[in-house]
């Protein structure tokens, strides 16, 4: 997402520099900026989340049998 931001930037340089109001257009820079800082900012938080929910996963036993759940007899 990084690089996608980055290469559209660099790619619609020249066009912003010649006609800053592009950027206050609801589609374009403006809009894939601000996609991809949402993108930047809950990585973090969904990563986390995924990892505690597979501990709590990989910790979960089958109350019926006692045997755990995750474990492939």
């Amino acid at each position: 997402m990084t690089l996608d931001v980055a290469a559209n930037w660099i790619s619609n340089w020249p066009s912003v520099q010649a006609d800053p109001s592009q950027l206050l257009q609801p589609v374009g820079l403006t809009a894939i900026t601000l996609f991809g800082l949402f993108v930047l900012v809950s990585c973090l938080p969904l990563l986390r989340a995924m990892k505690s929910a597979d501990e709590s996963a990989s910790r979960m036993e089958d109350p019926r049998s006692g045997l755990d759940a995750t474990r492939v007899e």
